[in-house]
């Protein structure tokens, strides 16, 4: 009907689509494609054409028919979408991303869970196949596809829907394995003995199908005892079996009348309801079965055979055919018998018949007839070139076996044609070669093939033309635990049975399949390479007993197991911790202190053997595993789909990973095995999804070892689990719980503990390994190897540095380094060169190679050198000689990187290495520095720094914390390329060996003191060639070692000074020189040593040397003589100085003293220094060991003579060293003055490494009887004091001067140092603040979560909350801090602020102004700034822009808090006021993490400020809010006045902001403000604005006393802006009111009144729309203006920028005096009222002869005589004077009262001081009266009075005469 319907639609000319049925949502198809199935079905003698199919299954089944029917239908009608396939999908197929689903044309949602809710619910298949309009349903295998409701259910539908599959009398009679049975036996089928042996039944007389019940129910066993009988008298082995089971379920083999009775209510319970029949275990057969067609016209076909005996649990795993286990006459009887059944019951579609075939016997027997497709129906296929769905599909639409081409193709007849054909008789196209199919199924092989389920991450699979395959899943899907087991199915083809086994090995080698499942293909791999199963000997319980033996798929070896574990573990915590580190970074939280990324330690166990093995990282990719006495190196790549490619000892693996509830499950290779974790045996965990079936035990029953202790069904199997040890069992879940991995299913209470099996540690070694991969030898490669570990090293990996530095040194020092890395070089580019420029540059090289190759040739003799320079030469020639252009360019393209290679060799060996010396070096530094902040913060500190610096990219920051780690390593390697490549030429390393010698952490201590070293060494160097060719400028001191302050002696700018000026610069020099140049005292060069000991002697006398030295050579051999004078430094500068005469002896030896030293008293003789007193003598000795030591009685004698300090003769006539004097020359201990410490005990001494400070340990007692007291000095000179005065003063002995300009000195160092600080107040940067302490937390906490204070209540956290005011750098700047805060209040509390004299002037102009659309800089506007080179200005020139308040006084306070208010204190002239104002820049509110709470991150909140342009920011957020608050009260508190530079537009109004309580915030701003006590200004600056909820909280009439409103004349202001204004007021309708009452177009056309005026006039108001829109807003901008602002009463007055600064200085002058005299007005009389008290003062300015305004002498410079702004700034306009009533004399008034110059020249002139003092006296005497009159009022108050004047009259007798005068007049 339906296809008839889309013809003639077709013939109509309607669209060639429509809907197949009138349902919407279901796939169309084209009329054509449906005409032409409905022609072909018609052709092959169908009676029905079905074009579309609900496929009610799922997994293989669906997918294998999708395949099938898409394929039949392209081959047919080239559309493979002819039929439409509509799939049924559950949630959890969904999730699993079923491929079924995939390739539907369209799917239904059923429910999930159970198949009884979906695909074997009979109701629910009808039901979508009639809501989907197909034609047909496909059930496939397993669920439905054998109830017979099915077939009834849609043949009852109103559509007659076809079901392909057989009817349901044929289903209930052959689908029952008891009612099949019997039939079988009623058609001559062979059975094996059974339950029903003998049972027989006509089919005619089974009507619907259904046996007669008596005749079934004899077949039946139904209770235990005919159990027992029927298993006796067939004989054991036998199977027990349900009826209705299937899968495993219902099936149980018993062995013996024991497990007949604990078996058999087992098969009970498994399959409730299900008849229960016993049949003999046929020992050693084989499963044969054979695969039928039946049509619908009665006919039906056998296509082959199928042996499927390889089965485990009764269940398939790998099949083939055709079966060659039987005899063709075997297999011919086996198939006749099979359509035999078939016919009897009617059969139509597909039918698998099973026999088994007894091997020893060679006979067969019926087993069951499945009335359905099977899933291994593909090998049919293949050898008979039969596509079976499709047959079904055909069957399905009435079609006669014999008109189906591919079965006519099977009997060798025409496939186009359509004759009978003889199914019985008929030959047979011999099969097509041999197919071996294996099932793949989500089981652990290793663990009797236990159901797995989970996960799929990769399927890899390719068919060739040997080997094809299905897979129910993609990569990405997974296997849910109500799914088949299996998933995928291979089937290789051969010519042979062996020529197939060959392929599908292949095949099964080089499958992937990763995920979290098990699979068997390890597994099956072996198997079908197995003796048995490649000779065909195998058998149904073959598989069956290879699991009872525990016969596993093969492992790896177990070293390598061990190997890759180790890897995979050890990279798997390396990869956590660096990602669990980064989260704490990038959540703001201090990270732990230390993370172990290097070394590892790893603990597992492979096949019951513990292993630990410790892994060491030696670059990102490489690794040392040791293991016992053993070590091998791995080198490991991560893989795109998650695994890693290791080499191990000369091979690569591919290893993948899973994790289980047991352990860790890899996959190497193809092979697997698992890294299991200790086990507890006490907990029974579930190891796979399921579900619990039943318990095996009672709960808290016992339970021996390895027994079941309950039942779980696992992807439709039922699988028993087994007791790890012997104990009492007590179950956590009960029956029927659905089970997860990992999941507790009860507990063992063991019978013994002790008696587990536990791992055994191995105690072993690795095998012997070859390295990873092959190892070149060559010089390159060891170079390469050996900087890339160096540089791993730097990178904080581990390698060893004695074997890093043997391979650079040895590959640096090869002379063809050079050679070699050109010709790597040169291999790449060689032929893209051209010709003439190659031969060139091979000519030279070979030359090159031929010079190297005879230096080596001659043992080292010679060395030939890499000719650098002449090959830059050939290149840069070529280079000019190649024509300009695009071949130049590419030239230069091509010879770059020989060119670098030439360049980096061009200084020789020596050069090369320098620099890769210093790269290394610079590595070391870049990562060493970084951690040196002379212990302001911790190591954790600065890696929060580093994060914040590293925001975008938090790998450098683990990166940087990984290389710091390896500090140890980095230090002695970095040792060693010192002592290797540094040491012969330090001088080259000078600026690198400062920075090293600078780093102070302990962890570069060794390194830092070896580059010390080691800049001694080249400064000494530089000392020892005192040629005229260098000079140094003095320096300021650094820690660089011995030497620091010497510079660099090579600067250019010393090459041209004199040695004179060299040898002045070391005598001067602040570093310790002095070691350096008595070593070269003993130099073989004469004129080096004279030079050495004259500086030398000018470096210990200076500056106290009177005569410079004069040297001789002596008359014995290499002696040297030298005398000058000095000036005592003991007593230098005091009244008892005096002069001394100094000598020195080089000599060889003690021996030579006497005549030597005779000489040098002929010496001084001759100088003129004999007279002077006597002082010291050095003596030299040059000679060597105990030789020079040797002393003649002469020498003794004169030396006992001399007067020698630091040594004291003993009695065996040698010289021991004082330990106090002996250890420093001479006149250094005397201006230490040491002497003193003589008289201690102990004395010990130690000198600083610079040799700058000298420490002495010392003990001292009062007495014998006292206690020890151990004593430490600190002495040190001091070069330079830096100052010529103090100096001068010092050397000429003047006190007074010296102490004056010692004074002078230390005064300007403070105030310099005062000066400099930047950062002040009243927090240190490196002290906490806490309440308590981070041990006390941690405690608390139950966990290391705080390292240190800091993190509680360091600046970092202090300065950012508000806490801290101010953050300073030490305990001085704190005080400095203190004391400048302290400076802005008054003395005493209640008191004025006290005004300071300043050098800005009150009366300039504000310099800094916002350009046009620029926004305010408030700092800026507040303080001024720098301007570097402005216009008008040099470059380089600097400029000050001044702000509103003096220069130099601005204090900001808070700044790290709230940063959108600016808040702090400065003067405006002289007077000190506090500040507030508005951030304009959008600022980050940064809140810190938690460490206390791990899910904590860091927030970082954008506060907006004002955009430039636009209207965003600029509004008080709850932060802000409070910190003004804030500000208010703390400047009321310290009595300052206020300035409030506004620019606000109201409050920030998100639910964050109004949760954190920005409006609670607000109202504290108009409580203080309320109540504040000192004048307030709030001014609005240029381009500013103050609107809505702000202008409310700072308004003036809050506090209309203090507070004062001004605006410059560009700033803003109103409750709305003007869009706002426009938006309320000025809406369209209001616009187009306007335009009707003032727009003459439009009103005269609505006089015209035309037919066409509504339009015109509607045209009209959208065309002036805008423009009345623009005009609108325009006049809302002309009331936002500060005019505006102060006709209303809003402004006090409109203060243009540039002149505020002169205005507000006379204006808080004035109210200053002002408010201090209504003050002084309310002392002295209380009953005055602030209102009263200011008429008063009014009253006396204005009656003051010279208080108005027109008197010149009042008025200031520049004031105005107008009035209006009198003593103002120009340009200031105030509020508009009211009309008085007493007119222009009212006025006049008024003007004069607002002049604050006028009254501020009254208020401090002499007149008005006088007349305030006269008024207020009276004032205290009106208040006195008024008091004395109250007391008269009553009789305590009179008795008071007069008790206190009788007192007063005593001591005061003046007082007597007052009152007579006063009572007097009273008498009369």
């Amino acid at each position: 009907m339906q296809h008839s319907r889309g013809r003639r639609e077709a013939s109509l000319g309607l669209p060639a689509v429509f809907d197949c049925s009138t349902r919407l949502g279901v796939p169309k198809r084209t009329a054509e494609v449906a005409a032409q199935l409905d022609a072909q079905v018609a052709e092959w003698g169908g009676d029905k054409a079905i074009h579309s199919v609900l496929v009610a299954n799922n997994g293989l089944a669906a997918t294998k028919f999708m395949r099938s029917v898409r394929s039949w239908a392209y081959k047919n009608f080239g559309n493979e979408r002819a039929v439409n396939l509509i799939a049924m999908a559950t949630p959890e197929d969904m999730r699993a991303d079923a491929e079924h689903i995939r390739m539907a044309d369209q799917f239904v949602e059923v429910p999930g869970g159970k198949n009884t809710n979906n695909y074997a619910n009979v109701q629910l298949i009808a039901a979508m196949a009639m809501r989907t309009g197909v034609d047909a349903v496909w059930p496939g295998w397993g669920h439905a596809s054998e109830k017979p409701e099915l077939p009834e259910a849609l043949d009852a539908t109103p559509t007659g829907i076809r079901f392909l599959g057989p009817p349901a009398a044929a289903m209930a009679a052959l689908g029952d394995k008891i009612g099949s049975t019997i039939l079988a036996q009623s058609a001559g089928v062979p059975t094996i003995p059974w339950s029903g042996d003998g049972v027989t039944v006509d089919y005619a007389a089974c009507a619907g199908g259904v046996i007669p019940a008596d005749v079934y129910d004899r077949a039946c066993i139904h209770n235990l005892g005919e159990a027992l009988e029927c298993c006796n008298r067939i004989g054991y082995p036998v199977m027990l079996k349900a009826s209705w089971g299937g899968g495993g379920k219902g099936i149980r083999k018993v062995m013996s009348d024991d497990d007949v009775r604990r078996l058999f209510k087992q098969v009970q319970g498994e399959v409730p309801g299900s008849p229960i029949f016993a049949m003999k275990l046929a020992p050693q057969s084989r499963h044969l079965e054979v695969q039928l067609l039946a049509d619908r016209h009665g006919n039906v076909c056998s296509v082959f055979s199928r042996d499927c005996s390889v089965q485990r649990r009764h269940q398939k795993i790998v099949e083939e055919g055709p079966v060659v286990a039987a005899p063709p006459e075997v297999l011919a009887d086996m198939e006749r018998c099979a359509r035999a059944l078939a016919r009897s019951v009617g059969y139509m579609g597909a039918a698998t018949v099973e026999f088994l075939y007894i091997m020893d016997s060679r006979q067969y027997c019926f087993l069951e007839l499945n009335p359905r497709l099977q899933v291994e129906h593909p090998v049919t296929e293949w050898i008979s070139n039969v596509n079976i769905p499709a047959c079904q599909l055909l069957v399905g639409m009435g079609v006669p076996l014999h008109a189906i081409p591919d079965l006519r193709r099977m009997l060798g007849a025409d496939p186009a044609g359509s004759g009978a054909l003889d199914w019985e008789g008929g030959a047979r196209v011999a099969p097509a070669g041999h197919v071996v199919a294996v099932r793949i199924t989500a089981e652990n092989a290793n663990d009797g093939f236990k159901p797995t389920c989970g996960g799929i991450d990769e399927i890899s699979f390719r068919s060739t033309p040997e080997v094809w395959g299905y897979f129910s899943v993609k990569g990405g899907g997974a296997i849910h635990e109500y799914s088949d087991s299996q998933f995928g199915h291979l089937f290789a083809k051969g010519e042979t049975r062996e020529a197939a086994i060959r392929a599908m090995v292949v095949a099964l080698k080089e499958i992937k399949i990763r995920g979290e499942i098990r699979t068997i293909v390890d597994y099956v791999v072996e198997l079908v390479q197995s003796p048995d199963f490649v000779a065909n000997t195998h058998h149904t319980g073959w598989l069956d007993a290879r699991i009872s033996a525990q016969v596993r798929s093969e492992r790896p070896p177990w070293h390598l197991s061990v190997i890759c574990g180790t890897v995979l573990r050890a990279l798997g915590h390396v990869s956590s911790r660096s990602a669990e580190y980064l989260s704490y970074l990038e959540k703001g939280q201090l990270p732990p202190a230390r993370i172990s990324l290097t070394t590892l330690r790893e603990e597992f166990v492979v096949d019951g053997v513990k292993y630990g093995v410790k892994a060491v990282r030696l670059s990102p990719q490489t690794l040392r595993l040791h293991l016992g006495a053993t070590w091998v190196d791995v080198v490991v790549r991560k893989l795109n789909d998650g695994g890693l490619l290791v080499q191990v000892d000369g091979s690569s693996h591919v290893v993948h990973s899973e994790e289980e509830a047991l352990g860790t499950r890899l996959t190497i290779d193809s092979k697997t095995c698992l890294l299991s974790n200790e086990h507890d045996p006490s907990k029974m965990l579930s190891i796979s999804t399921g579900k619990l079936v039943r318990y095996l035990v009672e709960d808290g029953g016992h339970i021996a070892a390895d027994a079941p202790y309950a039942e779980v069904e696992v992807m439709k199997m039922m699988m028993p689990l087994l007791a790890p040890a012997s104990g009492k069992v007590h179950f956590q879940l009960p029956e029927g719980s659905v089970l997860t991995p990992g999941q507790l299913i009860a507990r063992l209470d063991l019978d013994d503990p002790a008696a587990v099996r536990k791992a055994e540690p191995f105690t072993g070694s690795f095998p012997e390994l070859g390295p990873p991969v092959v190892e070149n030898k060559g010089v390159a490669h060891r170079f390469r190897a050996a900087l890339e570990a160096a540089d791993n090293i730097m990178a904080g990996y581990h390698n060893s540095p004695d074997a890093v530095m043997d391979g650079l040194l040895s590959s640096l020092d090869d002379p063809a380094l050079a050679l070699v890395q050109w010709n790597e070089v040169y291999g790449v580019v060689q032929d893209r060169l051209p010709a003439a420029v190659a031969v060139e540059l091979e000519a030279c090289v070979t030359e090159c190679a031929y010079e190297i190759d005879e230096a080596a040739s001659q043992g080292g003799q010679a060395q030939g050198a890499f000719r650098s320079h002449k090959l830059l030469g050939i290149m840069q020639r070529c280079l000019e000689e190649s024509p300009d252009g695009g071949e130049r360019a590419s030239l230069a393209a091509l010879l770059e990187p020989l060119q670098e290679v030439c360049g980096a060799h061009a200084g020789g060996k020596e050069e090369y290495a320098r620099a890769l010396c210093a790269r290394l070096m610079e590595a070391f530094l870049a990562v060493e520095e970084r951690f040196e902040n002379g212990g302001k913060s911790t190591e954790q500190e600065v890696i929060d720094s580093l994060r914040q610096v590293h925001s975008g990219k938090l790998q450098a920051v683990l990166d940087i914390v990984l290389s710091h780690q390896g500090a140890a390593l980095k230090c002695a390697l970095l040792q060693r390329l010192m002592s290797a490549l540094v040491l012969p030429a330090p001088e080259h390393y000078r600026s690198l060996l400062r920075r090293l010698a600078a780093l102070a952490e302990p962890s570069s201590a060794e390194v830092a003191q070896r580059a010390q070293q080691l800049l001694e060494h080249s400064l000494l160097g530089e000392l020892r060639s005192l040629a005229p060719s260098t000079a140094v400028a003095r320096r300021n001191t650094v820690v660089e070692g011995l030497y620091s302050g010497l510079g660099n002696l090579t600067a250019q700018a010393a090459l041209q000074s004199s040695v004179e000026a060299k040898m002045s610069m070391l005598v001067e020099a602040p570093a310790a020189v002095e070691d350096a140049l008595a070593s070269l005292l003993d130099h073989t060069d004469l004129l080096v040593q004279r030079r050495a000991l004259a500086t030398y002697v000018r470096r210990l006398y200076y500056p106290f040397l009177l005569h410079e030295p004069e040297l001789a050579a002596a008359e014995a051999p290499q002696a040297l003589v030298a005398v000058w004078a000095y000036d005592d430094a003991a007593v230098a500068a005091t009244p008892f100085s005096r002069e001394c005469h100094g000598g020195a002896l080089i000599v060889r030896c003690l021996h030579d003293i006497p005549a030597a030293l005779a000489h040098l008293e002929r010496v001084r003789a001759q100088t003129g220094l004999s007279g002077l007193s006597a002082g010291t003598l050095h003596v030299v000795l040059t000679g060597e060991g105990e030789a020079a030591l040797v002393m003649s009685e002469e020498a003794h004698a004169l030396l006992r003579q001399q007067n020698v300090d630091a040594y004291a003769p003993s009695a065996s006539q040698q010289f021991e060293l004082d330990p106090v004097m002996g250890l420093v020359e001479p006149p250094m201990a005397a201006t230490l003055e040491l002497q003193r410490l003589r008289a201690f005990d102990q004395v010990s001494y130690t000198s600083s490494r610079n040799r700058q400070w000298h420490i002495y340990t010392l003990m001292e007692r009062k007495n014998r009887h006292s206690l020890p007291l151990k004593r430490v000095f600190l002495r040190g000179v001091v070069r330079q004091l830096g100052k010529p005065n103090l100096l001068a003063a010092t050397y000429s002995s003047n006190a007074a001067a010296a102490a004056s300009a010692a004074m002078e000195e230390l005064e300007e160092a403070l105030l310099g140092s005062l000066q400099e600080l930047q950062r002040i107040g009243s927090g240190r940067e490196d002290q906490p603040i806490i309440l308590t302490g981070y041990s006390a937390l941690n405690k608390l906490l139950g966990r290391e979560v705080y390292t240190s204070h800091m993190q509680l209540g360091g600046p970092k956290v202090m300065g950012v909350n508000g806490v801290s005011h101010h953050i300073v750098e030490d305990d001085l700047a704190g005080v400095a801090c203190v004391l400048r805060w302290l400076a802005y209040t008054p003395a005493r509390t209640g008191e004025p602020p006290a005004p300071l004299p300043t050098a800005d002037p009150a009366g300039r102009a504000v310099d800094y102004c916002p350009a046009e659309g620029e926004k305010l800089d408030p700092r800026a506007a507040i303080a001024g700034q720098e301007l570097r080179s402005p216009a008008g200005h040099g470059p380089g020139e600097a400029a000050w822009q001044s702000g509103l308040f003096d220069r130099g006084s601005w204090m900001e306070s808070q700044a790290g808090w709230a940063r959108t208010a600016v808040t702090g204190r400065a003067r405006l002239g002289g007077v000190p006021v506090g500040v507030i104002a508005v951030e304009t820049n959008t600022v980050m509110l940064s809140i810190a993490a938690d460490p206390g709470m791990p899910d904590s991150s860091e927030r970082v909140i954008p506060q907006a400020g004002a955009a430039a342009g636009s209207a965003a920011g600029q509004v008080w957020f709850p932060d802000s809010a409070l910190k003004t608050a804030q500000a208010i009260e703390e400047f009321g508190l310290e009595g300052l006045p206020l300035f409030i530079l506004a620019n606000w537009r109201g409050f920030s109004g998100g639910q964050r902001d109004l949760f954190e309580g920005v409006l609670q915030a607000g109202s504290l701003i108009v409580d203080n403000l309320r109540t504040y006590g000192q004048p307030v200004m709030v001014y609005l600056p240029p381009g500013c604005e103050l609107r809505g909820g702000a202008w409310v909280v700072i308004d003036s009439q809050i506090n209309a006393d203090m507070v004062e409103m001004y605006a410059d004349n560009s700033a803003q202001g109103a409750v709305l802006e003007p869009q706002g204004v426009v938006e309320i007021k000025f809406r369209a309708p209001e616009l187009v009111a306007t335009m009707h009452r003032i727009d003459p177009v439009i009103l005269k056309l609505k006089a015209e009144g035309s037919p066409g005026a509504d339009a015109a006039i509607k045209a009209r108001e959208r065309a002036l729309l805008p423009v009345y829109h623009q005009v609108a807003i325009q006049f809302a901008q002309m009331h936002d203006g500060p005019v505006r602002m102060l006709a209303k009463g809003m402004l006090r007055g409109i203060v243009p920028w540039r002149q505020a600064r002169a205005f507000f200085v006379a204006r808080l002058r004035r109210r200053l005096t002002e408010e201090a005299l209504l003050k002084h007005i309310a002392a002295a009389d209380s009953g005055v009222s602030r209102q009263q008290a200011l008429a008063l003062l009014r009253g006396w300015y204005q009656s003051t002869s010279h208080g108005t305004p027109d008197s010149p002498a009042r008025r200031t410079p520049g004031a105005s005589a107008d009035g209006n702004g009198a003593g103002a700034a120009d340009g200031v306009e105030l509020a508009a004077i009211a009309p008085a009533a007493n007119g222009g004399a009212g006025a006049a008034a008024e003007r004069a009262w607002q002049d604050d110059g006028a009254f501020m020249a009254w208020a401090q002139g002499a007149g008005g001081a006088a007349r305030i003092a006269m008024e207020l006296r009276h004032l205290r005497t009106r208040a006195a009266a008024r008091l004395v009159s109250e007391l008269a009022g009553t009789a305590e108050g009179t008795e008071g009075l007069v008790a206190g004047l009788r007192e007063a009259v005593q001591s005061n007798s003046s007082l007597v005469l007052q009152l007579r005068s006063l009572v007097a007049p009273g008498k009369q």
